[in-house]
């Protein structure tokens, strides 16, 4: 019934005023763009800019994604004016009355449920998924030669984790499983202390079970969360300061705090170097809103970042054996743009355009190192010291290169990125080494790398065999990315078409989901850094899957979200608050902050 006055209430506000409004068209607009680019790169490699079909699919795609926006938008407004019929379930917290046990005992339950029914995939997969670079980070170890390749940080904990459990086992299958079985003890922690925070602010029961069993069973985050890639604690740390950003926009104060803040912010930027370029943006933004204590923030956010490049540029260099990989790497978005201009143009280039991109691919000719979708091969026969030494040099030929052929240079950032905005592209990112290198098949998807590196070596399973091959299937198989509704779980660029929305909602600026901006920007911003690599890997947008369940509660009753508080402001006074006296707004006060049309 809700659903059916939502689609009413589209069709009305929506047609009449809502699709008037530049912030809706701008929505669909964009959801449209991602639909007919994603489409035709994933069938013909390339958006076709010259094609008129191409900008007719955009003029009636447009407005349809446009009423669905109003339409989901008046939806997701209803169930936030249900605070005034349901004040003791949207509110109250009532949620914690459905346990006999609460904090960490609580806390304790749910980690130990999540953690015992991955046991089966981790039985069916002995000694666990030891891949995406963990036999490089133990050699880093093994052989003294940290190298800012990979987060140090990660390094010494997997590293030196692994080491000393094979001191005390005798064998590297041992020791990799008992680290796997001891991560993945630490991640669904995490789980369910956001699933106690779900709980204190307000959440339905029913909304906290089903982001339980999300946890518990969903094959991505099982996956992973027995898979030593570096993403994995990154993610986990990203989620929980996600959850604390949450608390800050609703208003939440103290030194013990901001001290969580403050720790869980310099593990999300030490577990992944390059974030630092979405968190301090963040910072500025979360000090330049915030009504009040400022300075406390300029603090609390500006220590992680000093930390950050102190160990970066201090403490990596000068104490430990730790070198700089190439300056290449930086490059991976210019360096596919000049690679397909050179393949795709090549004979229709002038001798000058030619010897501008030979001057920086020096191997380039004759060379077919380019794949649309993976950056890796490029970056490997650009010249990146000959850029190091002339930076102004590079850009200079690289920006008039982009302005004499500006449709291949969008093509190349799109071809090279679309598998994380479009869900309905199969992630194929590492499907250009089939072969020994990664033992993948041309014939499937590398959506999960399924396998064990040396010195562990993966068992086979004849009792748990049903399990291994349905995860198996999982991480190669193009069957689960055909299905339309089923594979937008398991797909980035749904979820970030999903984030886009939660943002956009929490934006509003009366809207009951204030508290979801500043931890969503944050997400959106360390996502962005995403594109700038060279390939689209599902463990890159794993922060999207663990922090899934918050947004989707947010959905399910964005009241929750609301801030209890000026977002952050001066404390009240002794025994007040902003609104409503000692226990905060009132219901219809609340309410009251929750217009009914459509987002503006």
């Amino acid at each position: 019934m809700a659903l059916a006055n939502a689609i009413r209430r589209g069709l009305t506000l929506g047609l009449h005023e809502g699709l008037k409004r530049v912030g809706a068209w701008l929505t669909g607009a964009v959801y449209a763009g991602v639909t007919v680019a994603g489409w035709q790169l994933s069938h013909h490699g390339s958006v076709r800019f010259d094609s008129p079909w191409t900008w007719l699919a955009l003029a009636v795609l447009t407005p349809v994604f446009t009423l669905a926006v109003a339409v989901a938008s008046e939806f997701v407004m209803s169930r936030a004016r249900a605070v005034k019929e349901e004040p003791a379930k949207s509110l109250a917290g009532g949620g914690a009355k459905h346990w006999r046990i609460t904090g960490w005992r609580a806390t304790a339950l749910r980690a130990a449920v999540i953690w015992c029914l991955w046991l089966p995939l981790w039985l069916a997969v002995y000694p666990g998924f030891f891949a995406y670079d963990a036999n490089t980070e133990l050699n880093y170890v093994l052989d003294h030669s940290i190298n800012s390749h990979h987060p140090p940080l990660h390094v010494w904990i997997l590293g030196y984790g692994v080491k000393w459990l094979h001191s005390l086992t005798g064998q590297w299958n041992y020791a990799i499983a008992i680290w796997i079985l001891i991560q993945a003890a630490l991640v669904a922690v995490c789980f369910a202390w956001s699933l106690g925070k779900l709980e204190g602010w307000g959440s339905r029961r029913w909304v906290i079970r089903v982001a339980w069993a999300y946890y518990a069973l969903f094959p991505t985050v099982a996956m992973f969360a027995l898979c030593s890639t570096k993403d994995t604690l990154y993610s986990a740390a990203l989620l929980v300061a996600f959850m604390l950003f949450v608390d800050l926009g609703k208003g939440r104060q103290g030194w013990r705090f901001y001290l969580a803040v403050g720790l869980v912010s310099a593990a999300v930027l030490l577990l992944r170097l390059n974030a630092i370029w979405a968190f301090v943006p963040f910072a500025a933004i979360c000090v330049a809103v915030s009504r009040g204590r400022r300075l406390a923030l300029c603090l609390v956010l500006g220590v992680p970042v000093l930390v950050t490049l102190f160990a970066t540029e201090v403490l990596y260099p000068k104490i430990l054996h730790y070198g700089t990989p190439s300056f290449a790497v930086k490059l991976a978005v210019p360096a596919q743009q000049m690679a397909r201009l050179y393949g795709a143009s090549g004979d229709g280039l002038t001798a000058a355009e030619r010897q501008a991109v030979e001057r920086w691919f020096p191997n380039l000719p004759g060379h077919p190192n380019y794949v649309p979708f993976n950056g890796d091969p490029t970056k490997g026969v650009i010249d990146g010291d000959a850029i190091e030494r002339e930076p102004l040099r590079f850009v200079k030929d690289w920006v008039r290169l982009g302005l004499d052929h500006p449709a291949v240079y969008v093509n190349a950032a799109l071809a090279n990125t679309y598998q994380g905005w479009y869900p309905g592209a199969a992630i194929t990112g590492y499907n250009y080494a089939a072969g020994p290198l990664y033992n993948y098949s041309l014939s499937g998807t590398s959506y999960f790398i399924f396998k064990t590196e040396s010195p562990g070596e993966m068992s086979s399973s004849s009792v748990l065999a049903p399990v291994r091959n349905f995860y198996k299937g999982i991480s190669h198989s193009y069957a689960l990315s055909s299905v339309p509704v089923v594979s937008w779980m398991f797909s980035p660029g749904a979820l970030i078409m999903l984030m886009v929305a939660v943002l956009a909602l929490a934006m509003r600026r009366r809207g009951p989901g204030r508290a979801m901006f500043l931890p969503v920007l944050l997400l959106g911003l360390m996502m962005g850094t995403i594109y700038l690599g060279p390939v689209m890997l599902v463990r890159y947008f794993l922060p999207m899957f663990f922090i899934f369940p918050v947004m989707a509660a947010f959905f399910a009753n964005p009241a929750v979200f609301a801030p209890a508080t000026r977002v952050p402001g001066p404390p009240p006074a002794r025994g007040e608050t902003d609104k409503g006296g000692p226990d905060g707004p009132s219901p219809d006060e609340l309410a009251a902050d929750m217009p009914g049309d459509v987002p503006k």
